[in-house]
């Protein structure tokens, strides 16, 4: 596996960090369907571990992410659903609008997310 990972950002850096000025339009045009074709390489090559990983992926989502987040979208719709939002954006437009620049329903986002940000 680290000889196709090698490979691949040898092929990356050539391709696309590092082109030649008059082949730039050639590396432009060919530089992604290259990196996706060798990305369905290492899939098919490495399609075991390409399956564990996504098991894995799809365990980590189940048992932390959607665990974390779903409080926060519950008490998001909650809160837009009762107006709650709009009459606090109202009341909050005179500080949110000098100190950030934002509408006072900005102020929503912006307490939502110190309440509700990394869930520890």
């Amino acid at each position: 596996m680290e000889l196709g990972l090698i490979l691949f950002l040898v092929l990356f850096y050539l391709l696309y960090v590092k082109p030649v000025c008059h082949l730039k339009i050639f590396y432009n045009s060919l530089v992604f369907p290259l990196i996706f074709l060798g990305f369905i390489a290492c899939l098919i090559i490495f399609s075991g571990q390409s399956f564990k990983s996504a098991q894995f992926g799809f365990y980590l989502w189940l048992n932390v992410v959607f665990p974390s987040l779903f409080p926060f979208f519950v008490a998001s719709a909650l809160l837009q659903g009762t107006g709650l939002i709009r009459a606090a954006g109202i009341l909050l437009e005179p500080i949110m609008r000098p100190m950030f620049n934002v509408p006072g329903v900005g102020s929503f986002a912006f307490a939502m997310g110190i309440s509700s940000g990394y869930p520890i």
